[in-house]
């Protein structure tokens, strides 16, 4: 099959990573595949870093016409088969698009679990002109039927993890300092990752680390991610007087190593389409402390892969962390349990449910 992706994205986030590891998976599989995004993103170079074939297009807003133009000339050039956008503004600019250069099939995945709002452009957006929304979550898929969008028009397809990143390996591991250089690290450590985003509820991180480090004063949180709270984030810490005990590492390429050193992964987000990076963590074999937000659910068993608990719950939260860091065989048990449910969520399998999505549209 001929597909084009299309990313609007101009931070790297799950749904980057997702695009890029799906688009090498299909392209291994022997599919000719183009990718469309905006220039000089991390999306942008890492693609063109492991040779999937790239465009770069100046996606300003979802009525941006020029991009509209300039997305069509390049389906009427690489005349795919399918076209596919993978963020909100992608879908729109790809909409747009499709009204100079048709396609056979146009597929719009959503990883939001936020209520759609209904206006003009959403009506236009979540139309029939959509062959199939791929919803990454029932919770997503939920948001979806309540906007209208029919059932039969939805397809659920969980995010995929590429497994081997993320296989534990023995021995210390060297984790990283905020200015950059390495440290050996023997303390327990408790991991966040995410944008430093008001959705993403760092700053619950923050007053968890100040129940923690009372009872386990050798803790360490490391937060990694960067985004607009950070400074909000710091004056916090400040206040809480847990700055000695959090580092804030800023935008992390080692997830991996630092997911291999952690011992407990915590994660309050107050939205989650599924949360990303919670199963990578799984896959890392770290027990998950989260809260029951979205689609986070489909990823996280309470008592079995790890605890659940309501949005801004920072006491039951703490419990849970202080439970994990003083109960070994606890830990090691829901770590395995946890790598062994990431096994479900593949990207050989992702992969493999978009072929069938694919090949079903196309005929």
């Amino acid at each position: 099959m001929r597909i084009v992706f299309l990313d609007s994205g101009k931070e790297w986030r799950g749904g980057q990573y997702q695009v890029l590891n799906l688009g090498l998976e299909l392209q291994r599989r022997g599919h000719e595949l183009l990718l469309v995004c905006q220039k000089r993103t991390p999306l942008h170079l890492r693609a063109k870093e492991k040779g999937l074939p790239v465009e770069a297009v100046r996606m300003r807003g979802d009525l941006d016409f020029k991009a509209w133009v300039r997305v069509a000339g390049i389906l009427r050039m690489f005349k795919p088969e399918l076209l596919h956008a993978h963020t909100g503004r992608g879908h729109a600019v790809g909409l747009g698009a499709t009204f100079f250069q048709d396609v056979n099939a146009f597929v719009v995945t959503r990883r939001v679990g936020t209520p759609l709002r209904i206006n003009v452009l959403n009506r236009v957006k979540y139309s029939r002109l959509v062959s199939c929304f791929v919803a990454i979550s029932e919770h997503v898929a939920e948001t979806l039927k309540l906007a209208g969008v029919p059932p039969a028009r939805i397809r659920v397809i969980p995010s995929g993890v590429r497994l081997e990143e993320f296989e534990v390996e023995g021995g210390e591991t060297e984790v990283g300092r905020a200015d950059g250089t390495l440290m050996r690290t023997v303390e327990p450590v408790v991991l966040n990752v995410g944008s430093l985003s008001k959705e993403k509820s760092q700053q619950d991180v923050l007053r968890v680390a100040s129940v923690v480090a009372r009872a386990v004063p050798s803790v360490r949180f490391l937060i990694a991610g960067d985004g607009p709270m950070r400074h909000r984030l710091e004056r916090i810490s400040r206040d809480l007087g847990v700055d000695s005990v959090v580092r804030l590492l800023g935008f992390r390429e080692d997830v991996a190593a630092l997911m291999r050193a952690a011992s407990v992964f915590l994660f309050p987000s107050e939205s989650e389409g599924l949360g990303s990076a919670a199963l990578q963590a799984m896959a890392a074999g770290l027990p998950v402390v989260a809260t029951d937000s979205g689609g986070i659910r489909d990823v996280v068993s309470h008592g079995e892969t790890g605890f659940l608990f309501a949005k801004r719950d920072v006491a039951s939260m703490a419990d849970a962390v202080v439970k994990l860091l003083g109960d070994k065989d606890l830990a090691d048990r829901m770590g395995a349990n946890a790598r062994r449910k990431a096994a479900d969520f593949s990207f050989q399998r992702c992969c493999a449910s978009h072929e069938e999505l694919y090949k079903e549209l196309l005929g």
